[in-house]
């Protein structure tokens, strides 16, 4: 399972990164997923989760960087809409995750 998995409240958590079977794992839990890394920086496809179902949003965060205003505040109103929880997860454990 993922490095670290953190519960904000009972529909929101943030993680490090998932591997392929994390996700298919995740995806049991989760109905939608923000990815908050580059696209270079994901380990996987992340056609996965919507194979598996799951919407995705991604706002692509550069390293040491502010997530982009504009791109994370449509894909929160969204998200905030649907049922069920979503998982927000950047590359790692770092400042992303405990902010």
């Amino acid at each position: 399972m993922v490095d670290v998995l953190e519960w904000i409240d009972d529909k929101l958590a943030v993680a490090s990164m998932p591997s392929r079977d994390d996700v298919k794992e995740l995806a049991k839990r989760f109905n939608a997923v923000v990815i908050a890394c580059e696209d270079r920086e994901l380990w996987y496809d992340d056609r996965l989760w919507e194979e598996q179902g799951v919407r995705v949003y991604h706002v692509g965060t550069p390293d040491f960087r502010a997530p982009p205003l504009v791109s994370t505040f449509m894909a929160l109103r969204e998200v905030a809409k649907l049922p069920g929880k979503v998982l927000v997860h950047c590359v790692g454990v770092g400042v992303g995750v405990v902010a």
